[in-house]
């Protein structure tokens, strides 16, 4: 595993690296770009029921009652066959104290490898045969194959985490069909296999300096199709398989913006909000944006690194916005500070109050011109 120190300012997860393994390019906008992600049905109902059962779970184990009332609950048919597996699983128990002794919604994260899972459960199985890792869906039922790689990391983060734990079984309950579910002993070997093929491929995304896309027909569910600079292509060629499958895209992609625009409107008014406190209060504010415009300019990036401090300069007669904040990396102009911030950060400037710039991380570059990028960090100083 590359030990470098990892420069994106978040954890990796099973979900991110799948992401990067599909398409580079959306790992790059959503989770370096924070393009705000525009969930599909699937993922709000997954979501949905994975609280619900959480909420059950803990219902449970604090009254020592399987039953529920559900008729004041959303996805109730999902929510049954939550319950009738839970009755199975508790009438298997001969001491029926063991079937309260489980954890839920447990989330773990591993410094080592940078990574944070989020694991639905585990329980202790019945006659003492060892502990097993649960992990529920709400979709369609798919090969038990498909789910090793995730399975097999939770079984590494937990197992580094409680070692007193250590598992012996892991299972899939598909909520969305009644008694459809799989347990079955872990593979050990196959678990050194998958992790090691996730370590893999985050060295790769640290080592990369490109995020090339992959048009499939998956574009047509991608949560940040309406950002994609190839969006006109991956309609071309799947548009049809989304009208097979009922998908609106061109309704999908205007609620895309929709909620894009919401979403950032949300976050310049809290910035702003940010930006006022630190007119009249000394503590530091810190946050995290891109430089817009270094499509238009014309710079060697490898001269760039991580954490590099950038200067800022105010250009009040720039005909376009008064309030434009150019960003130099010493002599060389890389772009601008976004038009909806520099409206807060001009007046900062214009006080005379210092704003430190540095690079939290590089995107692209040099061998691919369409995909570079430049995101900051920005601190006001007292």
């Amino acid at each position: 595993m590359n030990k470098k120190k990892n420069e994106f300012g978040f954890n990796f997860s099973y979900s991110s690296v799948s992401t990067y393994k599909q398409c580079p390019l959306r790992f790059k906008l959503h989770y370096i770009d924070k393009e705000p992600i525009l969930q599909n049905d699937a993922m709000q109902k997954g979501n949905e029921v994975h609280k619900m059962v959480e909420e059950l779970i803990i219902d449970i184990n604090k009254n020592k009652i399987i039953t529920k009332d559900l008729s004041q609950y959303k996805h109730k048919n999902e929510l049954q066959n939550f319950l009738k597996l839970e009755d199975k699983r508790y009438n298997k128990h001969t001491i029926k104290a063991d079937y309260f002794d489980s954890v839920t919604e447990e989330k773990i994260r591993n410094i080592d490898i940078n990574t944070i899972g989020m694991i639905d459960r585990v329980y202790k199985l019945w006659d003492n045969q060892g502990y097993v890792l649960l992990d529920y869906k709400s979709g369609k039922v798919r090969d038990k194959s498909y789910y090793y790689p995730q399975l097999c990391l939770y079984v590494y983060l937990h197992n580094q985490k409680h070692p007193e734990k250590k598992l012996s079984f892991w299972e899939i309950d598909w909520l969305t069909e009644e008694s459809k579910y799989f347990i079955e002993k872990i593979d050990y070997d196959l678990v050194d296999k998958y992790v090691a093929e996730y370590l893999k491929t985050i060295e790769d995304i640290e080592n990369t300096d490109t995020y090339k896309h992959k048009l499939t027909p998956l574009c047509m569910w991608c949560g940040v199709l309406h950002v994609c600079p190839y969006q006109k292509e991956a309609l071309s060629r799947f548009k049809g398989i989304a009208d097979k499958k009922g998908l609106d895209i061109v309704t999908i992609i205007r609620k895309g913006l929709r909620n894009r625009a919401k979403v950032l409107a949300n976050k310049n008014s809290m910035l702003s909000q940010q930006i006022k406190l630190t007119n009249t209060k000394p503590n530091n504010l810190f946050f995290y944006s891109k430089i817009v415009g270094t499509t238009f300019v014309k710079f060697d990036y490898s001269l760039l690194k991580v954490n590099d401090t950038l200067i800022l300069e105010r250009e009040p007669n720039n005909e376009f916005d008064k309030n434009a904040i150019a960003v130099y990396f010493k002599k060389s102009k890389l772009g601008y500070i976004r038009k909806s911030i520099a409206k807060d950060l001009s007046h900062t400037l214009d006080i005379g109050k210092n704003i430190k710039c540095t690079i939290e991380n590089l995107t692209g570059g040099a061998k691919d011109k369409e995909n570079k990028g430049i995101n900051i960090k920005l601190e006001m100083i007292k």
